[in-house]
């Protein structure tokens, strides 16, 4: 059983530093560690021009981490991913992988409050108030097996996660 949260925390671990590590980046090393992240560059491409893809920078690109968690105040299926976002749109993404490296796997592109799988807008996940929304909608009934008491109240869950 203790299993899954140390998992998860390196996963949180990894997000949190892949994301502080990008927005210390340089701009070479940006663009060239982007250029191995196909989904990403397609996405950039169809949100910016050329020029401004040109001109790709961390000031204009941001790359946070986010951690979803059953003790966060409304409570979440524990999830871990990456956004990248622009002034307009963000993709967000998971981190896969193993020990001999890893990659990132797209999960939706965001378009304010709304939600769809790709660059495109054929498919529509919703409308979410946050991303732990979506990831629960999205996910929800395939972590809710491994996670049973995430989803009770506060009152009842006094078990903190490991």
């Amino acid at each position: 059983m203790l299993f899954r949260p140390i998992k998860l925390g390196v996963v949180a671990a990894l997000v949190l530093w892949l994301s502080q590590a990008a927005s210390a980046a340089d701009l070479e090393s940006l663009q060239g560690g982007l250029q191995s992240q196909p989904e990403i560059i397609a996405w950039l491409k169809k949100e910016m021009s050329a020029s401004d893809l040109a001109a790709l920078s961390k000031d204009n690109l941001q790359i946070s981490g986010e951690v979803c968690s059953c003790s966060d105040p409304k409570p979440h299926y524990p999830y871990a991913l990456l956004k990248f976002s622009l002034k307009n749109s963000a993709f967000i993404a998971r981190v896969e992988g193993n020990e001999a490296g890893f990659r990132l796997r797209s999960i939706a592109i965001q378009r304010g409050s709304r939600y769809f799988l790709n660059d495109g807008e054929e498919v529509y996940f919703g409308e979410y108030d946050t991303t732990c929304d979506f990831i629960d909608a999205r996910f929800g009934p395939t972590l809710a097996p491994f996670f049973p008491d995430c989803k009770t109240s506060a009152a009842e869950n006094t078990e903190p996660l490991r």
